[in-house]
């Protein structure tokens, strides 16, 4: 992009002003800014990137962290045979096994990071609330099959009964009502 000023020289200051709601805006190379008296508006933001990353970078410089990396060194995953500062170098673990190995060192760490081992958040309640109502859908469908089971027992005695007294016609009725009980089922 040119510069708006001299149309020669390649822009790298752009200035924007806003004058009673008109804005104006401008590309300016270099030399043109300097011309303008646009070269120092007294704002100065060096980007600090240890600033920025201070309070999460401070835990690892803290002692706790430091001894926690330093004294693990010599346990080893049986899987990938990576230590605990590799797995810390790296970002990422070397195989399933080493969740086991590091377990106590990973809790401490998370608990650090996070405040908490535990994932605590929205897709943990829709979660928590799906298993809570499959419970109950299921404590009613035990509850359903629990008293038809006992109705089918009382009704399989009352067929022997009706038998042993001859009354078939009865006996034809109770014998339909235990099919349809275990047609359902």
């Amino acid at each position: 992009m040119k510069c708006d000023n001299c149309g020669k020289n390649n822009a790298n200051v752009k200035y924007l002003r806003n004058i009673n709601g008109v804005k104006e805006e401008m590309n300016l190379c270099e030399e043109c800014s300097k011309k303008l008296g646009i070269t120092d508006i007294g704002f100065n933001m060096p980007i600090d990137f240890s600033s920025f990353l201070g309070g999460f970078l401070e835990d690892f410089t803290n002692t706790d962290m430091l001894s926690l990396m330093n004294t693990h060194d010599e346990i080893r995953c049986k899987g990938c045979n990576s230590t605990f500062e590799d797995i810390i170098n790296m970002g990422k673990f070397g195989c399933p096994e080493c969740y086991e190995t590091f377990e106590t060192e990973i809790d401490s760490l998370m608990n650090k990071l996070h405040g908490s081992n535990r994932h605590k958040g929205r897709i943990g309640k829709i979660e928590k609330a799906k298993v809570e109502e499959e419970n109950t859908v299921n404590s009613e469908k035990d509850n359903i099959k629990n008293q038809s089971n006992s109705e089918l027992e009382d009704l399989k005695k009352k067929l022997k009964e009706l038998v042993k007294e001859e009354n078939y016609e009865e006996a034809a009725k109770v014998r339909d009502e235990i099919k349809k009980l275990e047609n359902k089922q």
